[in-house]
């Protein structure tokens, strides 16, 4: 569905958003009466900007959520999927934890948006390097909790992600995992899967990809329990 195209210095837009409609996007093109050329190239850094103030009432920008006051805490979610023990796949599911209502009940309790939380997160460069304990000051690193209550940032699957034994410890790929996960911050997709072969049917396997939020000196943790059922 598209609205009406509406044109001017100032001025007011309205338009009837149509029932069950799941995502509204609202256009703004600069239309300038002088501007300077530019040669084309593929650097976007040297293109004439035109950036807009808007307000938002009613709605807000794609996953942003509405923060309450205080200082960050700690929370925990749960996640759970059914999986097939036979497949020849090592992935076999993605969680795309911003639709699945996971970074909304993160960003309330770190009191930080879904796109900041993104943004300050860590990469995988960053935590393996050699003397790593944990994120900086308004850093966000994702770790493993073991059963044991630690955090391990020992990465041992692809980028930001784990390898784990079944009990789920972090481990490293041939010392007897099944089972792992990958997270991909920008997209907020959590990956899950396993070797080939090793899973069990009719087993289900615990893992907890964990946020380990800094504020201040004090870290914050968002524990997402993960039950992959076989």
């Amino acid at each position: 569905h598209y609205g009406e195209m509406h044109a001017g210095k100032q001025g007011s837009v309205s338009y009837d958003i149509p029932a069950n409609t799941d995502r509204l996007y609202f256009c703004v093109l600069a239309a300038p009466g002088q501007y300077n050329r530019n040669a084309w190239d593929d650097d976007e850094t040297n293109d004439e900007q035109w950036p807009y103030r808007v307000k938002f009432s009613g709605t807000d920008l794609l996953g942003n959520v509405v923060i309450p006051a205080g200082d960050p805490t700690d929370v925990d979610a749960t996640l759970e999927v059914s999986l097939e023990a036979n497949s020849t796949d090592y992935p076999l599911h993605t969680f795309n934890l911003l639709n699945d209502g996971v970074m909304a009940k993160i960003a309330k309790a770190f009191k930080l948006q879904p796109s900041e939380i993104a943004g300050a997160t860590l990469d995988a460069g960053t935590v393996k390097a050699d003397g790593f304990t944990g994120p900086a000051d308004g850093k966000v690193a994702v770790g493993l909790t073991n059963p044991d209550g630690t955090i391990s940032y020992a990465y041992s699957a692809n980028g930001i992600g784990f390898w784990i034994a079944e009990d789920g410890t972090a481990g490293a790929w041939g010392d007897g995992t099944k089972i792992y996960f990958e997270y991909n911050a920008g997209g907020y997709a959590l990956t899950v899967g396993h070797r080939p072969g090793a899973s069990q049917k009719g087993k289900t396997y615990t893992i907890k990809p964990t946020m380990v939020y800094n504020k201040g000196g004090k870290l914050h943790k968002a524990v997402i329990t993960v039950k992959m059922k076989f």
